[in-house]
């Protein structure tokens, strides 16, 4: 049994042309099969074939389709049965383990991608515009569920390294994609909405899955001009309730003073009525004034604390020398 028109690479299966050709393989042959049809064509020669580079044509051709499909268990199954005794085809087997983990939804799995991808990462670095990517879209992805470490900032750029280099190699729209969406997790929004723009504007409209990729990219952007707006009335929504703060504090700075100025006039009222002289009454208006521009300069500070320090400093100085003054003048009355 043969593969019609299937892609040959006579240099050997290490390279990122044989891995696009290959999908692209798979893809125009989905279009016209069903699934379940050209799946057991592949398993088929998968089982047959006394060729190795044959049998992994069929392995690698099988294991696309299910990706394509997103039957993660059975591609998973594939690997872990025949993974083994296609290691002499790395890095592959393991680009296909990783994209296999990265289907699931488990923070496990994409951690477990994360460490295979940095491996792949460090052995095969810029040789390869699939494993940058892969590299890429791994770190994105682990961020993305939940993972928080001290240098998860470092992580990042890194992954935004890759993908720059995915990208220098080959101009597709998935690595675009994944540009954007690491730009947008280090808060790089205008990059990030470039990225999703280009992506959108790259994906090829002959592809099976157009609709679902472009979608997905504009579901993206989408929501990346939600958590803009979002994060903008947040920040609308924290300055009304600065400026609301501020209105209420300035509204207790009024009463604390009205109603010293008011128990001054009511209590200090008596006390002048019943004083002996002028002198006595202005001594005992500095007195009370004294004492009065001390408890608001108090007040303030127990408002302010020490975010507005001279507010609460002005009126304590004034009283204290109110105060001094009114003691001076006893002290040289007596």
């Amino acid at each position: 049994m043969v593969l019609p028109d299937f892609p040959k690479q006579p240099e050997g299966k290490r390279k990122r042309q044989y891995e696009t050709d290959v999908n692209q393989w798979v893809i125009q042959r989905a279009e016209r099969e069903n699934f379940g049809q050209l799946s057991k064509q592949l398993q088929d020669l998968l089982d047959e074939a006394a060729d190795l580079d044959r049998s992994f044509d069929a392995f690698f051709a099988l294991a696309n389709l299910n990706r394509l499909y997103h039957k993660v268990d059975t591609l998973e199954s594939l690997i872990q049965k025949h993974g083994q005794r296609f290691r002499a085809y790395e890095p592959l087997i393991t680009h296909l383990e990783i994209m296999c983990l990265n289907l699931r939804e488990e923070r496990e799995s994409c951690l477990k991608a994360l460490k295979l991808a940095t491996k792949i990462r460090t052995d095969w670095k810029g040789q390869h515009a699939g494993l940058s990517h892969s590299y890429a879209e791994t770190v994105a992805i682990c961020v993305d569920r939940g993972y928080r470490s001290t240098g998860v900032e470092a992580l990042l750029k890194e992954g935004l390294e890759a993908a720059e280099e995915a990208i220098k190699e080959e101009e597709y729209a998935k690595f675009y994609r994944t540009r954007g969406w690491l730009q947008f997790l280090l808060k790089d929004v205008e990059e990030a909405r470039s990225s999703y723009r280009a992506a959108i504007e790259l994906e090829n409209p002959e592809r099976r899955d157009y609709v679902i990729r472009v979608g997905d990219y504009r579901r993206q952007l989408d929501l990346l001009n939600a958590r803009l707006d979002l994060d903008q009335l947040k920040g609308e929504l924290a300055g009304l309730r600065s400026e609301a703060n501020a209105l209420q504090t300035r509204q207790l700075e009024f009463l604390g003073f009205f109603t010293g100025i008011l128990a001054l006039i009511l209590g200090g009222g008596g006390l002048l009525v019943t004083a002996q002289n002028d002198v006595a009454r202005f001594v005992l208006m500095l007195t009370l004034g004294g004492l009065l521009m001390l408890v608001f300069g108090s007040f303030n500070f127990m408002l302010h604390g020490k975010i507005k320090l001279e507010r609460s400093l002005l009126p304590m100085v004034v009283g204290f020398l109110l105060l001094l003054a009114s003691g001076l003048w006893l002290f040289w009355q007596s």
